[in-house]
């Protein structure tokens, strides 16, 4: 009689039908077996080395070997082999409930995650805009007042700069006061004798019209002609 899985000291939970297997023989197929997926819960003693494992499955060869050498590998699931108990539907669909809240719950977890990370980025971008507005006004408001001080530096120089000259021209104007008053009389004496001397120059500069006979008085100057040479005398054209 050949040892069936529950014998072997494996207890487990079917999980779900793989499909039929069919058992081949030389004139044809001898059985069909129906395979299982089954989830391991326990292992027997005498198997140490048999760990457990989920949702694992194997063909009706692997569980027939398994079972003649009484060791369980992973899941033996044949209908043919051991009366296999199906688990309660209501216990599955409990675990199904419980999976799929489990899951939606850490849905909105993330989806509550990433809301707030999106705040929090949207919080310090703001705040660097803010920063940054503030950075630009009191850049702004640091230029405009240098400016405000150079044009005041500008009109102070200004008026320094008019109240010198004014101040100047009038130190001109009393020194020029002062000179003509010391002067007096004399400046104007001088002015008139400058006056006289050009118009007296003016007076030589003009040219006289010589007669011939002076004409040529000058001529024989030139060569050194005394009165006792006889000069011709011209008569003068009228």
């Amino acid at each position: 009689m050949r040892e069936t899985w529950e014998e072997a000291g494996v207890k487990g939970t079917i999980k779900r039908q793989i499909g039929v297997f069919a058992e081949k023989a030389k004139e044809g197929v001898r059985a069909h077996h129906t395979i299982y997926e089954m989830e391991i819960k326990q292992v027997a003693k005498k198997f140490p080395e048999q760990k457990i494992r989920e949702r694992r499955w194997f063909t009706y060869d692997d569980a027939m070997a398994a079972v003649k050498a009484h060791y369980v590998k992973d899941a033996i699931s044949m209908s043919s082999l051991s009366p296999l108990v199906h688990p309660d539907e209501e216990d599955e669909k409990k675990e199904k409930k419980k999976k799929k809240k489990e899951k939606k719950k850490e849905e909105e977890e993330d989806e509550e995650d990433e809301e707030k990370k999106e705040k929090k980025k949207k919080k310090k971008e703001k705040k660097k805009e803010e920063e940054d507005e503030e950075e630009d006004e009191e850049k702004k408001e640091k230029k405009k007042k240098k400016k405000e001080e150079e044009e005041e530096d500008d009109e102070k120089k200004e008026k320094k700069k008019k109240k010198k000259d004014k101040k100047d021209e009038d130190e001109e104007g009393d020194e020029k006061k002062k000179r003509d008053d010391v002067l007096g009389e004399e400046v104007v004496v001088v002015e008139e004798e400058e006056k006289k001397k050009k118009k007296n120059k003016n007076k030589e500069a003009k040219v006289t019209e010589l007669t011939d006979e002076e004409i040529v008085k000058i001529q024989l100057s030139k060569f050194d002609l005394n009165d006792k040479h006889e000069v011709p005398e011209f008569e003068s054209k009228k």
